[in-house]
């Protein structure tokens, strides 16, 4: 079913005090919605995990083409967003996550883990660098280990 793009919009900002990071403007932009954008710009299908319990941050995604996928377990944290979205795109050939809150990354980026999955496909996991030479995001995940999700536990990611 190709490639999928999940964009990961279900957090609670709890250090932001009250405010929402993913509401804030990056660029004249929701960072929400121009994170979005970056990711429609690659062709692929893109979904956003979001809670229920912040309808803004859905508002910000109007007539864009993003699917949404509500993730009511995002009160476990990211496991519980991951495991519920994720278990939605098993049938894709594989899936780009990005958080939502981190605009630095370009589309530029996105690309350049694609074209490595491509180059590379006996890999199952293909991740971009932060420029300390440290894993970062995103990160692309082949179909093969999308079932690995469902045994996310606590607040950790993939």
């Amino acid at each position: 079913m190709g490639l999928a793009a999940l964009l990961l919009a279900a957090g609670r900002s709890t250090r932001m005090r009250g405010g929402d990071k993913l509401l804030e403007p990056v660029s004249g932009k929701p960072v929400l919605r121009l994170m979005a954008e970056r990711l429609q710009s690659l062709g692929v299908d893109v979904y956003v995990a979001v809670s229920p319990d912040f309808p803004a941050r859905i508002r910000v995604l109007s007539g864009l083409a993003a699917k949404l996928l509500p993730c009511g377990t995002s009160n476990e944290g990211l496991s519980g967003t991951l495991r519920s979205a994720i278990a939605r795109l098993e049938d894709r050939d594989g899936v780009l996550v990005t958080p939502a809150d981190m605009p630095e990354i370009l589309t530029d980026d996105f690309r350049k883990v694609i074209v490595a999955s491509e180059l590379n496909s006996s890999s199952l996991i293909w991740q971009a660098e932060t420029v300390d030479g440290e894993p970062g995001h995103p990160i692309l995940f082949a179909r093969a280990v999308l079932p690995e999700f469902r045994k996310l536990t606590g607040d950790l990611g993939g």
